[in-house]
């Protein structure tokens, strides 16, 4: 299970090749190369109480290489929503230094500090300002970034420069939902080296715009089911002949094959599997009539599952609620009654209305898993233009059918080999936990990703536990 993929490992060798091949040359044609200036240290320092921010701070770390340093308080904040707000404005009134847990190391070495934070009442929390008057900072460059809901970053780049008299203090970011790209840009103009991204491309599937492959010329050529409309679907094929086993991949609910399916799909291909990623029915390409519908029988019939990443229980959140808080009764009945009244007037508009994707721009008391969804569909991360979740979202009537069937009442029975991989700090991690409590047999496997939250495992490649798939596919494929 631990063989490495021979295409990627012929890649990497004649990279080498050709590496040592420049060396010599540069080494033959001058006797004497300049001595290089001395590379400045970077120092990544953030705040973060709900992750937003380390997210950002972490991905910087992958791009430069820097320290990274978490600023941390003594006296832990409220975990109520209503309950921090009121302390960080009354922290804000008093400008208040709470006390923090520890201080960098050797703050002398680096010469540019990279410090990020969330926005607390338009400005950095006073965390942040505890911890720019504990450390001296003269003659550092400081480089400012923010995560935020709204406000944008001006306002603490003003008052942190008020702070730091003797440092040079660069316009700040306000990286909310920004590409690496963008951070790279904002690094590089700060004179901060960047990694270089090396990327390799194989020749794995055929390609039309930004179509994967060929329309089926009529419904259910490539996939008979019970269903009127085709699947439409990508393929991709390792460059290695011979007889392959096959994965049918399917993203994300409210997701196409361009986004996070098609991520897995490739990645799994160049492991050796003949893969597919397909768009659910009545979505993205594929065939069926109305547009943007889902049901338990139509989502079974287009697809079963025998490994489940950051997977979501659709019947059970819509027929319960997030966390299972409006389920009862009386609030099923109330979400019945609404949803029954919305096919009423669809008929008069002869038309379904759209329940909505993520919203945009995102609220700023908004709940951090919707800010996950955000920063995933509604920026260049993850955005495509037949993405439900990126755009108007589903019918609202859809959920009728959701409300109604339990679709994993049934899961202790099944005898298939079963690999669930959730993020453990995933808002959506009990829906795996507690589909594994019900599984029966020595063939189930649960995988808790430490520090990672439901997006990470759309496309974050550092954490998709792809050889641990291969393992699982290749020992249940025999």
């Amino acid at each position: 299970c631990n063989k490495e993929n021979p295409v990627f490992m012929r890649v990497l060798a004649f990279r080498k090749r050709l590496l040592v091949h420049n060396a010599r040359k540069v080494l033959k044609e001058k006797t004497s190369a300049p001595k290089k200036a001395k590379k400045k240290k970077v120092l990544i320092a953030y705040y973060s109480r709900s992750g937003t921010t380390e997210k950002v701070a972490k991905r910087m770390q992958k791009l430069t290489g820097a320290t990274l340093f978490r600023i941390q308080t003594k006296k832990k904040y409220p975990s109520n929503y209503d309950k921090l707000v009121k302390t960080g404005e009354k922290e804000q009134e008093r400008q208040a230094r709470p006390a923090l847990k520890k201080k960098v190391k050797s703050m002398s070495s680096y010469d540019t500090v990279i410090l990020g934070f969330p926005i607390w009442w338009d400005d950095a929390p006073m965390a942040v300002y505890t911890f720019l008057e504990s450390h001296n900072l003269s003659g550092k460059t400081v480089l400012p970034f923010c995560t935020s809901g709204g406000s944008d970053i001006s306002a603490s780049v003003k008052h942190i420069r008020r702070v730091c008299k003797k440092s040079t203090v660069k316009k700040g970011l306000t990286a909310n939902d920004v590409s690496n790209k963008k951070i790279s840009s904002w690094l590089k103009k700060n004179r901060v080296s960047v990694k270089e991204q090396i990327s390799v491309q194989l020749q794995i599937g055929k390609t039309n715009g930004d179509r994967l492959a060929k329309r089926s010329s009529r419904p259910g050529k490539d996939f008979w089911r019970a269903y009127e409309g085709g699947l439409e679907s990508g393929a991709y094929q390792p460059l290695a002949g011979g007889k392959l086993a096959a994965i049918a991949v399917c993203g994300p609910f409210g997701a196409v094959k361009e986004q996070a399916s098609g991520l897995y799909a490739q990645t799994m291909a160049e492991r050796g599997f003949l893969t597919l990623a397909f768009d659910p029915s009545f979505t993205g390409e594929s065939g069926g009539e109305p547009r943007y519908v889902a049901s338990p029988d139509i989502n079974t019939e287009d697809f079963q599952a025998a490994v489940a990443s950051t997977m979501y229980d659709m019947t059970r959140v819509n027929a319960r609620g997030y966390f299972d808080e409006e389920d009862s009764e009386n609030a099923r009945y109330e979400k019945r009654k609404a949803l029954n009244a919305q096919r009423t007037e669809d008929y008069k508009n002869g038309s379904y209305a759209p329940a909505g994707g993520v919203a945009d721009p995102m609220p700023e008391d908004a709940p951090f898993y919707f800010q996950d969804y955000h920063a995933y569909y509604k920026t260049d991360r993850g955005y495509h233009a037949r993405s439900l979740n990126s755009n108007e979202g589903w019918n609202v009537t859809s959920s009728l059918s959701f409300l109604n069937m339990p679709i994993l009442q049934y899961t202790a029975e099944s005898r298939s080999a079963v690999l669930l991989i959730h993020g453990e700090k995933a808002h959506s991690c009990y829906f795996s936990r507690d589909a594994y409590r019900m599984l029966k047999g020595d063939n189930k496997e649960l995988m808790i990703i430490p520090d990672t939250v439901h997006t990470d495992l759309y496309d974050n490649l550092d954490i998709i536990p792809f050889a641990k798939m291969e393992c699982f596919f290749q020992e249940n494929f025999k």
